[in-house]
C-alpha cells in the first residue's frame, strides 16, 4: 500500500493489566480484533493515509518510536489482510452539533414534543461503579477531555499528553470523540473506592455527558419524547419499587427542548420490520406497545413464553390488538428444541469473546467473568433442557419489558420477531446465571451480581454479543422448529 491508514471501522482500546500496556485494535464491522503494543501504535497513529512508509516511521520516531521499513510493510500487510488497513484519506466527518444550542437541526415541532418519562420509576444510584466496569470504555467529547484533563492531569500523564489516557473513538487520529484507557478492567477515572475521580474533581457535571445521562435512553415517538432506562446496570433493577431516587428528567422540564443538549434522542422508524416479509406502521407499533403495557399489568407468571408466542402472532398476522392479547394471555409453553439453537448461538458467542480477551483484559474484568458465566449459563440449559428455570425476581422481569417497551427498544432490531426471541433468551440465560456466580470462590458482596439480569444485558449490548441473534434472524423462517446450527461468525 502507497499510503495506507487504519480504517475508520477500527476502534483502537488502551488496557492497561498490571501496569502492561496492550492496544486492542476491534473490527467494528465484525467481531475481529488485534492486540498491538504501544509501538505498533504510533506506526498506526502516524499511518492516516497522507504519508508513505517513509512518511510513517518518520511520525512514529518523533513519539520516539522507531522500527525498520520492513517490519512496518509486514506489520501493515497482516492488518490489510485482516481488513482493518486501507489506502488513502478517510472520508471528512461531519462537524459535530454546537452543545450550546439545544435545538440545533431540530425542527421546532420536534422541539417541542412534550416529555414523557417512565410512569412510576425513580432511580436510585447505588454509587458502587458498577457501569464503568462493564463496558468497553467511555466516550468523551473534545471539551470533555479538555475537562478530564484539566481536572485530573496526572491520570496516566494526560495533562501533558491526550494521547496516554485516551485514544480516539474510531481510527488513528483524535479528530473528534475520545475514549478513556480501561486500567485492571475499568474505567481510568474509576478510584479504587469506585467513586468517579471527575465527580469527585468537579462535581456531577465534570462527568461526560454519557455517564451524566446513563441509564436513561430517549426515543422521539411522532408525539412525544418518552425518557425510559436500560435496564444494563444493577441499580436500575434495583429501584424498581423503592422509595426515594432521582426522576429521569429534572425538575421543570417540559419539552425536548428542555432536555441536556447532550441527550441523544433516537426516533422511532416509520416503519417496523415484523419479520417473515411483514412489517407496521409505526403508529400501528406503538398502538401494540400499548396494549403490552396494559396487559403487563394484568400480571405475567411467565414471560419469556408470551415473548415467544408474541413473535409467532407478529410474524404470522401482524401486530393486530385480539392476536397480540391471545398470544400474551395464553401462550404455548416454551419448548427446550425450539430455543435451544438460540441460546446454543448466544453461547458460542459469549465463547468466542472470552477466548479472544482473555488475551489482554485483567483477571479480575468484570465482563470478562460475564462472558464466562454467560456461556456456562448456556451450556446449563441445553444439558438440562426444559423445565427452564422459573423467574427468581418475576417483578423485575415485568420491569424490564416494560422499560424496554417505553424506550421503543423493540422497534429498532431489524425484524420485531427476531428481538421479541432474543429476549426471551437473555431471561432465560439470566434466570440460569446466579448458579454459575455461586460457584465463584467466596469473596466480598459485588454489587455487580445483585441483577444477573442487567449482568447479561450490559454484556450483549456493551460488547456486540447480541448480534448472535442477527446471525440467527437471517436464517430463521419460522421458530416453531428447531433451528440449524449455532450463530455464524459475523
Amino acid at each position: 500500500m502507497r499510503r495506507p491508514r487504519l480504517g475508520e471501522h477500527v476502534a483502537a482500546r488502551r488496557h492497561l493489566v498490571g501496569g502492561a500496556e496492550h492496544i486492542v485494535l476491534y473490527d467494528t464491522r465484525g467481531d475481529g480484533a488485534a492486540c498491538v503494543g504501544a509501538r505498533e501504535w504510533a506506526l498506526l497513529q502516524g499511518a492516516d493515509g497522507t504519508r508513505d512508509l517513509d512518511g510513517i516511521l518518520a511520525a512514529a520516531a518523533r513519539r520516539g518510536r522507531r522500527a525498520g521499513k520492513r517490519q512496518l510493510a509486514e506489520f501493515l500487510a497482516a492488518l490489510e489482510t485482516a481488513g482493518m488497513v486501507v489506502e488513502g484519506r478517510d472520508p471528512a466527518r461531519p462537524p459535530v452539533r454546537a452543545a450550546s444550542d439545544p435545538a440545533a437541526g431540530m425542527a421546532s415541532e420536534a422541539a417541542c414534543r412534550p416529555l414523557r418519562p417512565l410512569e412510576g420509576y425513580r432511580l436510585r444510584c447505588d454509587g458502587s461503579g458498577t457501569c464503568c466496569r462493564l463496558y468497553p470504555t467511555t466516550l468523551l467529547a473534545p471539551v470533555e477531555v479538555a475537562r478530564a484533563r484539566a481536572l485530573c492531569p496526572d491520570m496516566l500523564s494526560g495533562g501533558e499528553d491526550a494521547e496516554r489516557a485516551f485514544t480516539p473513538e474510531r481510527g488513528p487520529t483524535m479528530r473528534g470523540a475520545a475514549c478513556t484507557a480501561m486500567v485492571d478492567g475499568r474505567c481510568a477515572y474509576l478510584d479504587a473506592n469506585r467513586l468517579c475521580l471527575l465527580h469527585g474533581a468537579g462535581g456531577p457535571q465534570a462527568k461526560p455527558a454519557g455517564c451524566r445521562l446513563f441509564p436513561r435512553v430517549f426515543v422521539d415517538d411522532g408525539e412525544s419524547v418518552r425518557i425510559s432506562v436500560l435496564p444494563e446496570c444493577a441499580c436500575v433493577l434495583a429501584s424498581v419499587g423503592r422509595p426515594g431516587g432521582e426522576p429521569l428528567v429534572p425538575a421543570g422540564a417540559r419539552t425536548r427542548a428542555d432536555l441536556d443538549p447532550a441527550a441523544l434522542v433516537s426516533v422511532l422508524p416509520e416503519r417496523i420490520g415484523l419479520g417473515a416479509g411483514r412489517a407496521a406502521q409505526r403508529a400501528e407499533y406503538c398502538r401494540w406497545e400499548a396494549l403490552l403495557g396494559e396487559l403487563l399489568r394484568e400480571g405475567a407468571p411467565d414471560i419469556p413464553d408470551r415473548l415467544w408466542s408474541l413473535a409467532r402472532a407478529a410474524e404470522e398476522a401482524g401486530l393486530g390488538e385480539r392476536e397480540a392479547a391471545a398470544a400474551w394471555r395464553a401462550p404455548a409453553p416454551l419448548a427446550g428444541e425450539v430455543v435451544a439453537s438460540w441460546i446454543e448461538a448466544l453461547g458460542v458467542r459469549a465463547g468466542r469473546f472470552e477466548r479472544r480477551d482473555a488475551k489482554w483484559r485483567a483477571a479480575q474484568d468484570m465482563a470478562l467473568h460475564a462472558a464466562r458465566w454467560v456461556g456456562a449459563a448456556c451450556a446449563r440449559l441445553l444439558a438440562q433442557g426444559e423445565p427452564f428455570p422459573p423467574a427468581a425476581a418475576p417483578a423485575a422481569e415485568a420491569f424490564y419489558l416494560r422499560a424496554l417497551l417505553h424506550g421503543g427498544r423493540l422497534a429498532f432490531a431489524p425484524a420485531l420477531g427476531a428481538a421479541l426471541r432474543d429476549r426471551a433468551v437473555r431471561l432465560l440465560v439470566a434466570r440460569a446465571l446466579p448458579a454459575q456466580i455461586a460457584r465463584e470462590p467466596a469473596g466480598p458482596a459485588d454489587p455487580a451480581l445483585g441483577q444477573p439480569l442487567a449482568l447479561v444485558e450490559a454484556l450483549l449490548r456493551g460488547h456486540g454479543l447480541e448480534d448472535y441473534a442477527a446471525d440467527l434472524s437471517g436464517r430463521v423462517a419460522s421458530a416453531t422448529f428447531p433451528l440449524p446450527g449455532p450463530a455464524s461468525k459475523r
